[in-house]
């Protein structure tokens, strides 16, 4: 999939050493007023350039709770949630705010960007065509629209989407390669090879105009001990949140065969409403029910990490004692604790 890393997060143009010098004042004004549109607008494009997702999410969260009906924090946790490889999460966080606010192109971008990392492109066309309506002049936009409709097999479309974001930033290199796919599928090898030329063109053009961002060579492999070791590392690690998660479920379920729901729930994620709707939920069914449904869990198996979730599969008995595979997700807090997200 060719998508520019740029336009992963098409942040306001910024200096970092200016953002440096903003940032604690950004949070501050967020804290404030959590409605101050301004402030989460840079905000957010110094989180970008600083990296500095952590904090973030803990000032969306903070402002979420001061006002529930703002989508400015929605907004940072689903590119928080981008950047640690959670898309479907993201897509969460981004419905959210749209939600709130519906006229938000960059939201819509994020979804569709999201929907393609999941291998959705329906549903990335979708949100893709509504970041065009809303903002058309951006060829970020088309270009992304123009990438769905190439997946979806609307060729015509697609290059008419390709072409408006080269209308619209003749640099624009994925829209280029595009174009070539296009030509490609269609068996027109003169189209083929005239778009890879102005890619190749245009590649010069940057260069030259961005020569402190000229490609610089492949760093030198790591020997193979050092990479060994790495693995062993990366082992090591994987093994000790997978211990972590396992002894997180078991106290879960020790404190609800004990009858302590509120105990039990301090095991669940803290993420937007997850923990408020597994009490409704463990509420509705009563103590006696809920006691009997836990006491019917196997040992969890079959654990994995990616990023910052975690999914294991563990064996329990239906209403109708048949005994069935469920899988519980485990995602990693912004206080570094890992609690279960589903199951």
């Amino acid at each position: 999939m060719f998508i520019s890393g740029a336009a992963l997060f098409a942040a306001e143009p910024t200096s970092k050493n200016l953002c440096q010098k903003n940032y604690a004042g950004y949070k501050e004004r967020i804290a404030k007023n959590p409605a101050d549109d301004g402030a989460w607008t840079e905000f957010r494009a110094c989180t970008t350039e600083l990296k500095r997702w952590d904090e973030a999410i803990q000032v969306a969260l903070a402002a979420r709770q001061k006002n529930r009906d703002i989508p400015q924090p929605y907004l940072i946790l689903g590119l928080a949630q981008m950047q640690q490889k959670n898309y479907d999460r993201a897509v969460e966080h981004f419905d959210q705010t749209i939600a709130l606010k519906s006229d938000q192109p960059l939201a819509y971008f994020q979804m569709g960007m999201a929907y393609l990392f999941l291998n959705e492109p329906a549903k990335a066309a979708q949100a893709a065509g509504r970041a065009v309506e809303l903002e058309p002049a951006n060829p970020s936009h088309q270009r992304q629209l123009a990438y769905t409709q190439l997946l979806l097999g609307d060729f015509s479309a697609a290059e008419m989407s390709a072409k408006k974001a080269i209308e619209l930033d003749m640099n624009d290199l994925a829209a280029h390669k595009i174009l070539a796919k296009i030509y490609a599928k269609e068996n027109n090898n003169a189209g083929m090879t005239s778009e890879l030329a102005l890619v190749k063109q245009a590649e010069e053009r940057f260069a030259a105009a961005h020569p402190e961002l000229a490609k610089k060579p492949e760093p030198a492999p790591k020997p193979q001990e050092e990479q060994e070791e790495e693995k062993k590392s990366k082992k090591q690690e994987d093994y000790e949140i997978i211990g972590s998660i396992i002894g997180q479920w078991n106290k879960m379920k020790d404190a609800m065969l004990n009858g302590n729901i509120d105990q039990a729930l301090t095991y669940y994620s803290d993420y937007l409403d997850t923990r408020d709707q597994y009490k409704d939920s463990f509420n509705r069914m009563g103590l006696p029910r809920l006691m009997s449904v836990f006491s019917s869990f196997g040992e969890l198996y079959d654990c994995e990490v990616v990023f910052a979730a975690a999914n294991c599969r563990s064996l329990v008995k239906n209403a109708a004692g048949a005994v069935v595979v469920t899988k519980i997700r485990f995602e990693r807090n912004p206080d570094h604790v890992w609690r279960i997200r589903s199951f």
